[in-house]
């Protein structure tokens, strides 16, 4: 049976794909569960019209993240920690320089949280697009 997909499956195509699946896993799983639709001309087209929006999207979002990666090269970033004496209760994490640079989290490349005082380089984005911010962490 033919199947049209309406979202990506890692192992089966991209969305908009017209795949020949097996009846029972088409019928069973693929349609029920929203992955895809029966292969006729007016499910094909509809979903190349939005496979066309969601590529669109996409590429926008991609914009997007590039233009604010770009904004925050050479920013510092101030955090505080409570300590006691020699001790840090707490870190900072991806989700928190994220947030407060207004960029997803997936961008902000850091190994592990940051557990100790001073100051620390980060790399923000992926691909060509990188940045760099210093995140400066300092005692309550």
């Amino acid at each position: 049976m033919q199947v049209v997909l309406t979202q990506d499956i890692p192992t089966l195509g991209a969305m908009g794909d017209v795949k020949e699946v097996k009846r029972g896993y088409g019928l069973n799983y693929l349609i029920p569960e929203g992955l895809a639709l029966l292969a006729v001309n007016g499910n094909v087209v509809a979903t190349a019209a939005r496979t066309k929006k969601h590529l669109a999207a996409k590429a926008a979002g991609k914009d997007g993240e590039n233009a604010a990666v770009t904004a925050a090269n050479g920013q510092t970033l101030e955090f505080t920690l409570k300590t006691e004496g020699e001790t840090v209760f707490g870190s900072v994490s991806a989700r928190d320089i994220a947030t407060k640079l207004g960029v997803d989290a997936k961008l902000v490349v850091l190994e592990a949280p940051i557990k100790t005082l001073g100051t620390t380089t980060v790399t923000l984005g992926h691909g060509e697009h990188t940045a760099t911010v210093t995140v400066n962490v300092t005692a309550a």
